[in-house]
């Protein structure tokens, strides 16, 4: 007989509904540690599979799927398994890391200590130079 808890003693989003009573869609890899990979799979796999449940189940794995993404920031999309991470606030354009490159060399030709552009990118203290 296959084991009721396939991936381990870790939270799942189906306890068991089915009849064969084995818990799936696993959301955490370790007990107590959502994994986001696991959420986003769980997500696309029950939606694959929502025939096999009742309205009030697919509720309820849905429910635990919800709020463990929530809980890790993950954003769900509709039911085809697609999800992303939520993204930065601003992505930087072409133009504005350009302009950041120009300002960087236009420091280093007046004297000024080599700016570490990853630094510079994130607003911090300028590198000292090495010698």
């Amino acid at each position: 007989m296959a084991s009721l808890f396939p991936y381990g003693n870790v939270r799942y989003a189906d306890p068991g509904y089915l009849a064969d009573g084995v818990h799936r869609y696993p959301l955490e890899r370790r007990r107590g540690t959502l994994s986001p990979g696991r959420i986003r799979n769980a997500w696309a796999r029950f939606h694959q599979n929502l025939e096999r449940y009742t309205v009030e189940q697919r509720g309820m794995i849905e429910g635990r799927i919800r709020r463990a993404a929530a809980t890790e920031g993950i954003e769900l999309h509709g039911g085809h398994g697609r999800s992303r991470t939520p993204s930065r606030e601003k992505q930087t354009t072409k133009a504005e890391s350009r302009k950041r490159w120009a300002e960087v060399h236009r420091a280093e030709r007046k004297g000024n200590p080599i700016l570490n552009p990853r630094s510079y990118a994130l607003g911090l203290a300028p590198a000292r130079r090495r010698h």
